[in-house]
């Protein structure tokens, strides 16, 4: 994996849960915030599309579609716990993706570390440890059951983008996930009866901003989904949770308390473990003899 890759994807995620925070804490609804940022990203993807002369082929249609009814529903859960949840809280959640694949490739055969199974399992337990006692961070446990419900429809999608990536053209799948977020907008936003306000010109910036920077992430996404396994594929992810743990503190002079903080560096431990998979200490221990062995030799 590109370093430069996973850096960039760990800074604009950091960013992107953080401006996502702030037009939320603005009044934007879930459902204009989906809207809005789906259709500036459909513009940006069609217009990168036209500039390299690329035509949206769909392979296979019906997996698509069913991909961007689960897109609109994860992301709509994902975004609409950001109205009881910090965006730390919302991203480290969001992280529990990478237990959930793990067990589901577990479900579907594959053959699996042991260490990745049982660390997925424990990570699941003290995620749900640390949404139920919400009540220390001052945030509302019905922003964990969004956040939570996101993730588990949120890893299946990511097991079909994976086999997608195979077979459709990632303008094809960009446009799609921009498109779920679009729909999913719409269609909440209507059975709630929102009048889907417009932007300020001084938020349109926010917004033009948030959509470069989702379809940045969706193509680097893709990419690595595509080289690499799922959950291995997530490592930048868990570092940009982290990430936006510390930026949140930093914009808005918060201050987590001591429990908050240890969970939350316990949880991202867990999680880098799984995403590398390292080999046990006693496989490293007879490597560094063995190599130590042969220099004495030479």
């Amino acid at each position: 994996m590109k370093k430069s890759v996973a850096v960039l994807i760990i800074i604009l995620l950091a960013v992107n849960n953080n401006l996502t925070e702030f037009l939320v804490s603005k009044g934007y609804t879930s459902s204009v915030i989906m809207l809005f940022k789906g259709s500036l990203a459909c513009v940006v993807t069609i217009a990168l599309m036209i500039i390299n002369r690329e035509k949206p082929q769909i392979k296979n249609f019906n997996l698509l579609f069913v991909r961007v009814i689960m897109g609109a529903v994860s992301i709509w859960l994902f975004t609409e716990s950001y109205e009881y949840l910090s965006a730390g809280s919302v991203a480290l959640v969001q992280r529990m993706d990478i237990a959930f694949l793990v067990l589901l490739a577990y479900l579907s055969g594959r053959k699996l570390n042991s260490l990745q199974f049982y660390l997925s399992v424990w990570t699941i337990i003290i995620l749900l440890f640390f949404a139920f006692d919400a009540r220390f961070n001052d945030e509302d446990p019905i922003g964990f059951f969004y956040a939570l419900s996101g993730v588990l429809v949120y890893s299946a999608t990511i097991l079909i983008i994976k086999s997608q990536t195979s077979s459709e053209s990632k303008y094809t799948i960009a446009l799609s996930f921009s498109f779920s977020s679009v729909l999913g907008g719409f269609i909440i936003g209507s059975i709630n009866g929102e009048a889907f306000s417009l932007m300020t010109d001084v938020d349109i910036s926010y917004f033009l901003g948030g959509a470069g920077i989702q379809v940045t992430m969706v193509f680097m996404s893709l990419g690595l989904l595509k080289d690499f396994k799922a959950e291995y594929a997530r490592l930048p992810y868990v570092l940009g949770a982290l990430a936006t743990f510390i930026l949140e503190m930093i914009l808005e002079g918060k201050i987590f308390n001591f429990n908050q903080i240890g969970l939350t560096l316990i949880i991202i431990g867990l999680m880098l473990t799984i995403c590398l998979n390292p080999p046990s200490p006693k496989i490293i221990k007879w490597q560094i003899i063995g190599k130590q062995g042969a220099e004495s030799d030479n």
